[in-house]
């Protein structure tokens, strides 16, 4: 049972703090010299890390770990070490993984969180929401303080290596009889694109998956932080 009704006064109010950091975390770095920006930033990497260790730690201290859904490997868990990765090298690839990632499945999570076995405000509950505030928050200083922009082709290079890594996981699943990634069978939320049993519905999470790249692709070209390569090498 999800300890946290969807859209609650409280939900709204975790929502907001999140975002309340968000914003507020990159205006200060983007007012602080290189070195002291830099030196938050490693900080910010060491402890989106730090929450992925300790949870396995506590998980596997307390008896509950699960190896079939608690191994880091979702898609938010991914975008966790490659916005770490971008943070400390400022590595343009690992970048727009975060990007592509960090955006589209951590807004969803966080919109609808699955929280099925939390209790409200216990270590798991407390460490979902900061984990994947983080990720959001370490995207947005990239972009705003690291001043990075993604490149005109990441969008195509982002959604087919979000699908290459499908194959690793998959057989993970299938040795594990695990369901990372939702691969064996649908997640539990209503979404009308996730139709029909395996496989059909992942027809559904491409969709899902190449529209929000889509739209995260558009309102950076909005703002201007999209990189031609044409141009670029020219």
């Amino acid at each position: 049972m999800n300890p946290l009704p969807l859209f609650s006064q409280l939900h709204h109010g975790i929502l907001a703090t999140i975002v309340l950091f968000c914003i507020c975390i990159p205006l200060l770095g983007k007012n602080l010299s290189e070195n002291k920006a830099n030196s938050l930033a490693v900080r910010l990497a060491i402890f989106i890390i730090s929450l992925e260790v300790f949870l396995f730690i506590y998980r596997h201290a307390m008896g509950i770990f699960d190896p079939t859904r608690n191994y880091p490997l979702h898609l938010c868990s991914l975008a966790e070490f490659c916005t770490a990765y971008a943070l400390i090298t400022k590595n343009q690839r690992a970048f727009e993984l975060s990007f592509y990632w960090g955006f589209a499945a951590s807004t969803q999570a966080l919109l609808t969180p699955h929280l099925d076995g939390y209790k409200l405000f216990d270590i798991q509950f407390i460490i979902f929401f900061i984990s994947h505030g983080l990720i959001i928050l370490n995207v947005i200083w990239l972009i705003i303080v690291d001043k990075m922009k993604i490149r005109s082709s990441s969008l195509f290079e982002t959604f087919l290596i979000s699908n290459l890594i499908l194959m690793p996981i998959g057989f993970i699943n299938w040795i594990g009889n695990a369901n990372y990634m939702y691969l064996r069978s649908k997640p539990p939320v209503e979404n009308p694109l996730l139709m029909g049993d395996w496989p059909f519905y992942i027809l559904g999470f491409e969709v899902i998956a190449i529209t929000f790249f889509s739209i995260l692709f558009i309102i950076m070209k909005l703002l201007n932080k999209v990189i031609i390569i044409s141009e670029k090498k020219g």
